[in-house]
């Protein structure tokens, strides 16, 4: 019964065409051990109606994923995507939701420059836990 105003969540990533034969290892990285339409309806059952649900998802699921949230009324807020270096692809998505419909706001953010340097919008991020 207890409800919460922050749900987050980095859940296992990979589907199961690339189970690895490694029970525990498997469990913890492929889908196929907390399925995103499971993890939904359990952070909306759990979330305050002021709460935010913040999940890290593959970019190539963002799509899908806010899809299914909206059709259990959570409501994107925020999303970053994020990639190692301008070079690649984006590689994962940071998402927002929350029971209520707001503007959403969109960003991306690099990872390492062209010489391999942590980028200054990524030091600035990360900055307090370096030395």
């Amino acid at each position: 019964s207890n409800k919460y105003d922050i749900f987050g969540s980095n859940p296992p990533l990979y589907k199961e065409d690339t189970l690895g034969g490694n029970q525990a290892r498997d469990a913890a990285r492929h889908t196929t051990s907390l399925p995103f339409d499971l993890l939904i309806e359990n952070a909306n059952r759990l979330l305050s109606e002021k709460g935010l649900f913040c999940v890290i998802i593959p970019y190539l699921e963002a799509s899908s994923f806010i899809s299914m949230c909206a059709f259990k009324k959570l409501y994107l807020h925020r999303r970053l995507d994020v990639r190692s270096s301008e070079r690649k692809p984006f590689k994962r998505a940071l998402l927002e939701f929350g029971k209520d419909i707001s503007p959403t706001q969109a960003g991306t953010l690099t990872l390492q420059d062209a010489h391999n340097s942590r980028t200054a919008e990524y030091a600035q991020l990360t900055g307090a836990f370096y030395l």
